[in-house]
């Protein structure tokens, strides 16, 4: 048997096909009697999926003179120091890039909210149960019964 941290870390290889076989059939039998390390690797096997199915953005050819273009005009309009421009420049384009990706990853992300929220409900109501028997302990209402 593996342990969970080296589980973990191979978790990548197994999934991208490049981890030896000797390896993937330990990690496979780990998985199988580790449901936390089974749910690592059902999210990130999702994530990896999801990407593959991505969108590849390809800049229009003229991509970078129009960047140029517009951060010299607007330097000329706004006489903004040369750290705002580029941070400017820098944001657009990263906005421009990751778009597609954004886009892919929102059903992931909902879906790890709705999991969370389901989490804190379950939290919430079981520290519920703790306060009420703390507060029959103060109160001398909660007796243990003993055999």
């Amino acid at each position: 048997m593996i342990s969970c941290g080296t589980a973990q870390a191979l978790t990548g290889e197994l999934i991208r096909g490049t981890l030896e076989e000797k390896d993937a059939a330990r990690l496979r039998g780990h998985l199988q009697t580790c449901r936390e390390c089974r749910a690592e690797f059902d999210l990130e096997s999702r994530l990896v999926r999801t990407g593959a199915r991505a969108p590849v953005y390809h800049p229009p050819g003229d991509f970078a003179a129009r960047v140029v273009e517009r951060w010299q005009g607007e330097t000329a309009k706004a006489m903004l120091d040369p750290a705002e421009i580029v941070r400017k420049v820098l944001a657009d384009a990263l906005k421009a890039a990751y778009a597609p990706l954004c886009a892919a990853y929102v059903p992931v992300i909902r879906e790890t909210w709705t999991t969370l929220a389901g989490a804190r409900e379950a939290l919430r109501e079981a520290s519920g149960v703790v306060r009420e028997v703390l507060k029959d302990l103060m109160w001398g209402r909660f007796v243990l019964k003993t055999t």
